[in-house]
């Protein structure tokens, strides 16, 4: 198989570690020792097979991966890195997931580096606090750093260390000789790192967007059932922890066991200030789990929540829940589910359309688009395909197909190259609403 990218475009990180750049859907080939183990069987992390996240085959002596769908750093092994990136750009792709409302998968086997980012997203924020509860278990896991607190008190009899001076000064002085100052030491949890991780749960929990969607509710049923584990430590709502954290941070005066609390403290910092993760630039600002995104699926969810929220002259329905039907007119074993159904404004029928996120539509995608709009009886059959050069026309007419009931099929290319965005947005629901009120 041959590859779209050589070797020399590998850039190394450490002696014994390789990152590959590639984009989403081409092929690399990966050198047979960096993957072939003194076994001779091919070593790939297993949870790279469970989540399909990447195809892995040998052919002609040597071992070529597919990168698919999905995008984001992934670890093939000990040895690769794959660094997957899209095609569109970054804030092209921002605020495409943000309109999809899809969530950006994590993957705990393997931790990378983030930057800080500008860009506003509900699932950046979404997979933030993600982040910070798969780093709150972690912390659990290992335990919560108790530390020694010196703790002044008068006493009637003596329990702890005896301050002479202080005995004189607060007891003796004052006419109360039965009396003695004492010090002593508490073991607590109750000190500035855990006060700053506890607010850092209650700002997500009351402080971040309400967020909707089950996805939500999940996060904030692990906040809530964390947030408990933290019953001793205060919560400081004046944040007045922030000062002496900087301080330890910058002595570097965490206990080498507790070493784990440094990236958690630094997320929590990051959270509190609102910032938002840079999923494209590795600045060693903070470390988190790796993600990917299956961006087919996030680009069928962003027309489909495009669509419904910019409902001018037509009305959308998602073929795949509320928009299903039978295939068949005389029974019931089949379904026709097409991405979307458009009606008109008198509620008939019109327009049925897919996304396919690939470079060009298949034959068998003609075929089923083809049959499920002939199942519901539209004149126009669109295909929609994500673009990443300039064309001239984004629609193009492919042909007509039937006899009695005839049947219109474009493809529609969306220009996801374009810096403004909203502008093709708009000029695909401009031409989805004139193709279904010209039916």
């Amino acid at each position: 198989m041959s590859s779209d990218l050589e070797l020399q475009d590998v850039s190394v990180k450490k002696p014994t570690e390789y990152i590959f750049d590639i984009h989403e859907n081409e092929y690399i080939d990966i050198p047979n020792d960096f993957i072939i183990g003194a076994s001779g069987d091919i070593e790939i992390n297993k949870e790279v097979f469970e989540h399909s996240l990447v195809e892995v085959s040998y052919r002609k002596g040597k071992i070529s991966v597919r990168s698919g769908n999905y995008i984001g750093e992934i670890r093939l092994n000990k040895n690769v890195i794959l660094n997957i990136k899209p095609k569109a750009p970054i804030a092209n792709l921002m605020h495409i997931i943000s309109c999809a409302n899809s969530e950006i998968k994590i993957l705990e086997y393997y931790k990378r580096f983030y930057g800080i980012s500008s860009i506003e997203s509900q699932n950046l924020k979404h997979f933030l606090v993600s982040c910070f509860i798969v780093e709150l278990r972690h912390l659990l896991s290992e335990g919560i750093f108790k530390v020694y607190i010196e703790k002044e008190d008068i006493v009637n009899s003596p329990k702890g260390k005896i301050s002479f001076s202080k005995t004189i000064s607060q007891c003796v002085a004052k006419n109360h000789p039965n009396k003695l100052a004492v010090i002593d030491y508490n073991f607590t949890s109750d000190h500035e790192l855990n006060q700053l991780i506890k607010y850092t749960i209650w700002f997500c929990l009351y402080q971040l967007p309400n967020f909707d969607g089950e996805k939500s509710k999940a996060l904030k049923k692990n906040l809530y059932e964390i947030y408990e584990q933290f019953d001793n430590v205060t919560l400081d709502l004046s944040r007045k922890f922030i000062e002496k954290v900087n301080k330890i941070i910058l002595d570097n005066s965490i206990p080498t066991l507790r070493s784990y609390y440094y990236n958690i403290i630094n997320l929590s910092k990051e959270i509190i200030n609102a910032s938002i993760l840079d999923l494209e630039k590795n600045t060693n600002n903070i470390s988190l789990s790796a993600f990917v995104i299956n961006v087919a699926y996030v680009f069928e969810s962003y027309l489909l929540n495009l669509f419904k929220s910019n409902q001018y002259g037509f009305n959308v329905f998602d073929g795949n829940s509320d928009g299903k039907k039978k295939l068949f007119n005389d029974n019931n074993t089949y379904e026709a589910k097409p991405d979307y159904i458009y009606e008109d404004k008198d509620n008939n029928i019109r327009l049925v359309a897919d996304a396919k996120y690939k470079k060009s539509a298949k034959e068998t995608d003609r075929y089923q688009l083809i049959s499920h709009a002939l199942s519901y009886g539209a004149n126009i059959a669109v295909c929609i395909l994500p673009s990443f050069i300039t064309r001239e026309e984004s629609l193009v007419y492919i042909g007509e197909i039937g006899g009695g009931h005839k049947i219109n099929f474009y493809n529609y290319y969306l220009d996801l190259q374009n810096e403004n965005i909203e502008l093709v947005e708009q000029q695909l629901i401009d031409c989805i609403s004139r193709l279904v009120n010209e039916a």
